[in-house]
């Protein structure tokens, strides 16, 4: 490979790799993954020097950073980490394509380098991991190859003239041994840097807060139309494990999120968000019933303040975040009785819970007749605004002679049962609002749909009810043994109130419980590359630093202590440990001695010996700090024309075959050693 080649290769391969950084944290709009096209592009255009004027290039770059500033001005400081993203992604693509000097080269890597640390805040998944290491080993590539570069054209400059090829578009210049030592010398540096991952402390990022991966799934709001059919997004947003050691968690369990009272006639939405105080009976939630449960939820960051948990939880922890200043949030109610952080995190939450996950009988408040609703209740969720005349008939005749609230609900939920489930969305005609088209044109629809008939129908029978955001289901991951919630197990339900106890939920969604694939093996292995990386470099936390120095210093301790009696298993620790050493050693002395056993298998080792041989007979000098072809000159002085060819033609063949890029058969090299082998001083 020429020196030209492998440098545009190695620039390619960084520049590629840092945007990959950034798009694959999944915050970018997906039209800036079109930025990729400008590597293949750009290297095109510098080989055939078609790339973008010095002006042209100049005001791209000026509106790549204007772009970046009223990005950031109109979404807030919060965003200042994406528009930056977004200037740098842009900025990149500029210089790709306009890219003449050794100069630009640098200020290309430094472009990328800056892309690369934006993209540590921007990109949650383990897929940074390999973008990074990508990009480590080719920018070391690109700087050496540009070093080199540089040096050849310096000395083509002084030796040759304008009608020379330069040096740096010789092929053989570049071979895989290079390629392979320089890369692993990036990799040596970064292991080493890893120290300081491990030991500088963590700190958070302060009062900006700056907004980190957010994943859909879950919104924030509930809207019924549109059409096309709604894709199933299979990564990963909560991950739930067991801590008390009992029996696997239940795949039919229910995540909750946040609830929804307010319904327009087209969706649904929250009310302006109070403390729980001010709820009163309407923020009431049933209380815990049978033995609880300690679980672990793991919470990806879905840009909501809600806490997704099972149950009916009597206790809630929230773990310490890595960053060192910063307390954990506490979680409260608020008026709606959801359970929410003061803020939306924007990193890996983790929290415990005590929770009973018994189900939930309906209380006599809903299986009797003759209990009064408080008015707070009955001012937010019996309202009937958005729901037709049509609708309310369809309610009055699914519960006609219904004695109790309870069997109301019972009666709806048969009701909505004869429809069917489906994720394709369908367009209510003009006038037509999306309710009442599900429930007399379609028939058909989402769990948003069972749920909105649900709730709405309920209230026109004066239940009070509303609908519910939040996760149900799940997989087990087969190796971990916990459950895994993704972004297709996001589902809504319904919630009815009992006077005095609080709201039970009712799910009128028809077999959504048994729609529940297993996780495919790509899926397994992606979610435990994710976990890891998750549990070992993003929720690295300073507490983890402290046990995990305490940890060393027991192990130091119990080493300095130890004898080989005491059997506490550290005889086969320090086993390993000076095995280890002595097949380290055997493995050096081995490559040192490398030449010596390998033998014929040295490219070209035979004729070195031949040409080594003849330069002796004819009284020529191979000392070894000279070259063969410094030999070869030595030894000509004294042999005939016939014999400077031979001895020429096999030093040339050898170095093509040591150096370059041409192979040397065994024929080839056995018909050299013949020749050489006959070259004799003349006689006098």
């Amino acid at each position: 490979m020429t020196l030209f080649a492998g440098h545009e290769l190695a620039t390619a391969i960084a520049t590629a790799a840092a945007l990959l950084a950034v798009l694959t944290g999944g915050q970018m709009h997906p039209l800036a993954w079109a930025t990729l096209l400008a590597v293949p592009l750009g290297t095109f255009l510098k080989s055939t020097r078609r790339g973008l004027s010095t002006t042209t290039g100049g005001a791209l770059a000026l509106v790549a950073v204007l772009f970046g500033i009223g990005f950031t001005a109109t979404q807030g400081l919060s965003s200042i980490l994406l528009g930056a993203g977004y200037a740098l992604c842009l900025l990149v693509t500029v210089r790709l394509l306009n890219r003449e000097t050794p100069a630009h080269d640098l200020q290309l890597y430094a472009l990328s380098l800056l892309l690369v640390l934006d993209a540590a805040a921007l990109n949650l998944s383990w897929v940074y991991a390999p973008c990074f290491l990508a990009y480590t080993v080719a920018i070391v590539w690109g700087l050496t190859t540009r070093e080199l570069k540089r040096a050849a054209q310096d000395d083509h400059d002084l030796r040759h003239g304008e009608g020379e090829a330069p040096l740096w578009r010789e092929r053989g210049m570049l071979r895989g041994r290079f390629f392979a030592a320089t890369g692993a010398l990036a990799i040596v540096v970064l292991l080493g840097t890893l120290s300081l991952f491990v030991i500088f402390p963590r700190v958070g990022l302060g009062v900006l807060r700056l907004a980190g991966s957010s994943k859909s799934g879950f919104s924030n709001q509930v809207r019924l139309g549109g059409s096309g059919l709604i894709s199933q997004d299979t990564s990963v947003v909560v991950r739930v494990t067991v801590v008390d050691g009992g029996d696997a968690l239940p795949r039919n369990l229910y995540f909750r999120g946040a609830s929804f009272d307010l319904w327009d006639g087209e969706g649904w939405r929250r009310s302006d968000n109070v403390p729980a105080a001010a709820g009163g009976p309407a923020a009431r939630m049933p209380k815990p019933q049978g033995e609880p449960r300690r679980i672990r939820v793991s919470q990806e960051p879905q840009g909501t303040p809600y806490l997704f948990y099972p149950g009916q939880p009597s206790r809630v922890t929230v773990e310490p975040g890595p960053r060192l200043f910063a307390a954990p949030p506490v979680p409260a109610r608020d008026s709606l009785g959801d359970l929410r952080l003061p803020f939306a995190p924007d990193e890996l939450l983790n929290f415990e819970l005590e929770t009973s996950l018994n189900g939930l009988a309906p209380p006599p408040s809903l299986t009797e007749a003759g209990w009064d609703i408080p008015d707070v209740v009955a001012q937010r969720y019996l309202g009937t605004q958005g729901i037709s005349k049509r609708a309310t008939d369809l309610a009055a005749q699914w519960t006609a002679g219904a004695t109790s609230s309870w069997e109301k609900v019972l009666r709806i939920q048969a009701g909505l049962g004869a429809y069917a489930y489906t994720l394709e969305e369908s367009t209510p005609p003009l006038g037509t609002s999306p309710l009442d088209h599900f429930l007399f044109n379609r028939k058909a629809g989402h769990c948003e749909y069972f749920a909105t008939a649900l709730a709405m129908l309920s209230r026109a029978m004066g239940v009070p009810a509303r609908v519910v955001g939040g996760y149900q289901g799940g997989a087990v991951h087969p190796n971990g043994g916990y459950l895994v919630l993704r972004q297709s197990d996001a589902h809504v339900w319904t919630e009815v109130y009992a006077p005095g106890e609080g709201w039970y939920p009712v799910d009128a969604t028809p077999g959504f419980i048994l729609d529940r694939p297993p996780l495919s093996l790509a899926g397994t292995l992606t979610e435990t590359l994710q976990k890891i990386w998750e549990q070992y470099v993003i929720d690295f936390s300073f507490g983890t630093q402290i046990s995990a120095a305490q940890g060393l210093a027991g192990l130091l301790a119990r080493l300095r202590n130890w004898r080989p009696s005491s059997g506490d298993g550290l005889g086969v620790l320090v086993g390993g440990l000076a095995g280890g050493l002595l097949l380290a050693i055997l493995a050096w002395l081995a490559w040192r001695t490398r030449a010596r056993w390998l033998g014929r298998r040295v490219p070209g080792a035979r004729l070195r010996s031949a040409l080594q041989d003849a330069v002796h007979r004819v009284g020529g000098q191979t000392p070894p700090a000279e070259t063969i072809r410094e030999w070869i000159v030595g030894a000509s002085l004294a042999v005939s024309e016939s014999d400077r060819t031979i001895l020429e033609a096999a030093r040339d063949a050898l170095e093509h075959c040591r150096y370059g890029a041409k192979p040397l058969s065994s024929r080839e090299e056995q018909q050299f050693i013949q020749r050489v082998a006959a070259v004799r001083l003349p006689r006098q």
